[in-house]
């Protein structure tokens, strides 16, 4: 099965969400985790995502926050006592000053008291891509390596290569290598991975991504090497409402001949575009069976809060609890990000075409570059005015260089068009 261990491990993301689309590219998110092999979305995976973040559609305005974790509980039902029991948690959460997760220490309860679970330790590059994760282990006295996992990006800052390595006998040693490959606008085509057996990498398998019109992605296919040809594995089919969020998955596997119904996954979404419940039903031969139903709370500032779950019996009767969580957390303003970087923001970023530049003090001019050094925009005599809104919908999609004019001063910054 396409990396295993690390979806096993990353089970507690509760990723199931992060092949949406719509969540944030800020933070860790540079390599959307796919949960039973769903969607991915290569494009940021590790921030809030890593705490089982869902669907989430802010848009940052000049004094608006960003959500920093504290801390984060779960909760697990316990049937004998028929109450909710203490299960595991999240916490010395550390950011650096771009508020990228640097560490974070999980803890699981014993019955008694909390006990070192393992650890995880991020590094970044200067485009605040994630560069590695560290995973260790607490052997009762000690943190011990476990895994670790090194990421290389393309020049649009795409993910090329994702290295996962196994700690054994003092040395990292290769274990799997994924490379992905992408179309025009950024969007990833297909990512194939391979297994070193301890004197060659040998290819295991691939997924190739479809999109739509608008690059929803609509298809995913996964296929494994059988040592002379691929054959099919799964296949996931997405739908999507109006606004493109997506409203539907459909899992099928492959038996041989054709492709078999096994899991549909519907999504529901609040008048603030986020995701509120996921309900996943499971094909019994002849109807579709509710299975397990995951349901998403907010603040007033579209902060995800909490997250709880219900599961069926095999009849698809009777509903229980299953788990339990809630982010604890505090916020930090746009402006203070904003000191950090020269005293202004450029937002989002990536972005769809329109972007905003935003600064404490007045906007004197702008001018958009492409990388072959040709100017493609500009606007002067900008007066008075802090924030000034771009649209770069005529020109193609890509990396472009921002020459921002602010009183003496000026700054270069880099904005993505996907």
């Amino acid at each position: 099965m396409k990396k295993a261990l690390l979806f096993a491990i990353l089970a507690i993301s509760l990723n199931v969400l992060a092949q949406s689309k719509h969540l944030k590219s800020n933070l860790l998110e540079n390599i959307r985790v796919r949960m039973e092999n769903t969607g991915r979305e290569i494009s940021n995976r590790f921030s809030e995502i890593n705490f089982g973040r869902p669907n989430n559609h802010q848009r940052f305005e000049q004094g608006d926050f960003i959500q920093i974790y504290d801390s984060v509980y779960w909760w697990r039902w316990d049937t004998l006592i028929m109450g909710w029991k203490k299960f595991n948690k999240e916490i010395q959460m550390v950011y650096d000053t771009h508020y990228n997760l640097t560490d974070v220490t999980h803890q699981r309860w014993t019955g008694s008291e909390w006990e070192n679970s393992f650890y995880n330790g991020y590094t970044y590059d200067s485009s605040n891509n994630q560069i590695s994760e560290l995973w260790q282990e607490w052997n009762g006295s000690d943190w011990v390596n476990y895994i670790l996992f090194t990421i290389s990006y393309d020049v649009n800052n795409n993910m090329k290569g994702f290295l996962e390595q196994n700690w054994n006998n003092n040395v990292w040693v290769d274990n799997n290598y994924t490379t992905y490959s992408y179309i025009a606008n950024n969007k990833l085509k297909n990512d194939t991975m391979q297994h070193w057996n301890g004197s060659t990498w040998v290819i295991v398998d691939r997924s190739i991504y479809t999109y739509d019109s608008v690059y929803n992605r609509i298809k995913q296919l996964d296929q494994f090497w059988n040592g002379s040809i691929w054959e099919n594995n799964y296949q996931y089919t997405y739908t999507y409402n109006g606004n493109n969020d997506m409203i539907g998955q459909l899992n099928q596997v492959w038996n041989g001949n054709e492709w078999v119904d096994e899991i549909l996954g519907t999504f529901i979404y609040n008048s603030n575009d986020n995701t509120t419940t996921w309900l996943r039903q499971s094909w019994n031969g002849s109807i579709w069976v509710n299975w397990d139903e995951s349901i998403y709370s907010f603040d007033v500032n579209n902060f995800w809060r909490s997250y709880s779950t219900k599961t069926w019996d095999s009849t698809g009767t009777i509903a229980t609890p299953s788990d339990s969580m809630f982010n604890y957390y505090h916020t930090v303003g746009i402006d203070e990000l904003m000191m950090q970087q020269g005293n202004f923001n450029v937002y989002p970023n990536p972005s769809s075409a329109k972007f905003t530049i935003s600064s404490k003090s007045n906007i004197n001019a702008v001018e958009i570059y492409n990388l072959l050094g040709e100017r493609i925009y500009s606007e002067y005599g900008i007066k008075k005015q802090t924030s000034t809104e771009i649209d770069l919908i005529d020109h193609c999609k890509g990396i472009y260089i921002v020459k921002i004019y602010i009183e003496t001063k000026i700054y270069n910054r880099k904005i993505i068009v996907q």
